[in-house]
């Protein structure tokens, strides 16, 4: 059952939708649907198995704001109280950032509230700012920190590079390879809610290969292949057995832009 959270988040976005649309000539939607053989974050297993996560992004100018969610496709996971939990989504998360431009440098800034209906687990608000360059391989700074739950910091460094226009005998419009590469720091407070470490260190890192093109001309369809593993010895050992320590999956996504 969709929890009171999952419901006012929805509340809240399509009111933001309608105002946005009515106040700004450039304001933009996007709607995604994104499959996930499982759910990693920084390095942690959410969800061993089967997971959609759609989301909803509106926006004008240099603000937006997206509501995110996980749906679990399984019983791979079952919570206090709960009978089962394929069906139901387990996080519902909010999303205000800004961004703009200043030469090559791209800067941003925001808020993510996160909160996990049917799992018993408390929500949290991390604040975040971001500085990525626009050079070769777009080299990303992300820092972030946590105001409520773990009240700790976590830094984010990543590189990527987008090959365009290949293969254009296939017959596809627009398509594209990025690899992608990010490397994760927590400080022990963060280590400690999160990993049950408490000490601070190079936490995880994550690979991405993806795969896009264009269905239409406002439909993109986008599949990727993703490897994620935790460096730090004694964070290793805190998630052993060795399955949780490195994991691989697929991921699709279908984003569509209305307006």
């Amino acid at each position: 059952m969709v929890s009171r959270n999952v419901s006012t988040v929805i509340a809240v976005t399509v009111c933001l939708l309608v105002s946005t649309i009515s106040w700004a000539d450039n304001g933009y939607v996007y709607l995604d649907a994104t499959y996930n053989s499982k759910y990693v974050w920084r390095g942690i297993t959410f969800v061993d198995n089967s997971v959609l996560q759609p989301s909803i992004m509106i926006g004008a100018d240099n603000l937006s704001l997206c509501a995110w969610g996980s749906i679990e496709m399984t019983n791979e996971n079952i919570y206090a109280g709960e009978d089962s939990t394929a069906g139901d989504f387990t996080e519902a998360d909010i999303f205000i950032d800004y961004t703009r431009g200043i030469g090559p440098v791209t800067v941003s800034g925001g808020l993510m509230y996160c909160t996990y209906p049917n799992t018993g687990y408390r929500a949290t608000t991390e604040l975040y700012i971001a500085g990525s360059l626009g050079i070769l391989l777009s080299p990303t700074l992300t820092l972030y920190r946590d105001i409520v739950e773990a009240d700790g910091f976590y830094g984010s460094l990543g590189l990527s590079h987008t090959f365009s226009g290949i293969s254009p005998s296939l017959g596809i419009a627009d398509p594209a390879i990025t690899i992608s590469g990010s490397t994760g720091y927590g400080n022990s407070l963060h280590n400690a809610y999160y990993y049950g470490v408490d000490k601070a260190a190079v936490a995880d890192l994550t690979l991405c290969g993806a795969f896009s093109f264009t269905l239409a001309e406002t439909i993109w369809l986008n599949t990727s292949l993703n490897h994620a593993m935790l460096l730090d010895s004694e964070i290793k050992e805190a998630f052993e057995p060795s399955e949780l320590e490195s994991n691989t999956w697929f991921g699709m996504s279908l984003t569509w832009q209305p307006i």
